[in-house]
């Protein structure tokens, strides 16, 4: 099994904990000389004592600015999206793990389910124009002030939408969370865009979904409450695997 461990930018524990973790380092050949183990722990509790780790499926849910390759050994119990272990180390980086990669993946999502928004408000375009910001922040082609700007009015757009269609306020929330910034945090900010904008996207697109199968079952009630539950449930594991890869591949292209 492949575990992953995600850091601050100066290699400490960022998703609870506060330990400092010894960094792989890049040797000659390019290739990485494994971190130490870190101390054992008795009687590990999962969120409580012990080192925590996760499975490449759970990454939305602990990517922060740093991104490693984990080793554990001794006892370890697997607990929802994350296993804990007595000890662990660090074995690499995921180099592409940076703050431009995690800010051009929000972007992407918040694409994705852009068009659920515009064909409910066409003539709306503060949402792209979010992401649009968004994307030239990360190149440095946008002030920091534009990408402020450019998130407030995405947020609006939010809420003008949220109050008649529930999909349409999700899309244009995921575009307002990949213009999410802040400047003394950036990396770990971005994870956190991210994050969100992936989250934001699949409700839009599970909502969307969902809908569409309550409309095509509209003749019977239970049938038609059926359908929209599991088209709900397809469709949320659709869209949050297709984004999970999504971040992967930019992930591991990224040098």
């Amino acid at each position: 099994m492949t575990y992953y461990k995600s850091l601050s930018a100066d290699g400490c524990s960022c998703n609870g904990g506060t330990s400092k973790w010894s960094l792989p380092k890049l040797q000659k050949d390019g290739t990485y000389k494994p971190g130490r183990w870190m101390p054992r722990i008795e009687n590990i509790v999962p969120c409580e004592r012990g080192y925590h780790v996760f499975q490449r499926k759970d990454i939305f849910l602990w990517v922060n600015a740093t991104l490693y390759e984990d080793e554990v050994r001794g006892e370890t119990i697997d607990h929802e999206d994350k296993t804990v272990a007595q000890s662990a180390r660090l074995i690499r980086p995921i180099p592409g793990c940076n703050e431009r990669a995690l800010r051009l993946h929000a972007c992407r999502v918040a694409e994705d389910v852009l068009p659920i928004f515009e064909q409910a408000y066409p003539d709306d375009d503060r949402p792209r124009k979010a992401i649009e910001t968004a994307r030239r922040h990360a190149d440095g082609k946008a002030t920091p002030e534009e990408l402020a700007a450019a998130r407030d009015a995405a947020r609006a757009a939010t809420w003008d939408a949220a109050a008649a269609r529930a999909a349409a306020g999700a899309a244009a929330r995921a575009a307002a969370d990949a213009a999410a910034a802040d400047a003394a945090r950036a990396a770990a900010d971005a994870a956190r865009a991210a994050a969100a904008a992936a989250w934001a996207a699949a409700w839009a697109a599970a909502r969307a979904a969902a809908d569409a199968a309550w409309a095509a079952a509209d003749a019977a009630w239970a049938v038609r409450d059926a359908a929209r539950a599991a088209a709900w449930d397809a469709a949320w594991d659709a869209a949050g695997a297709k984004y999970t890869d999504w971040l992967w591949e930019m992930l591991e292209g990224e040098r």
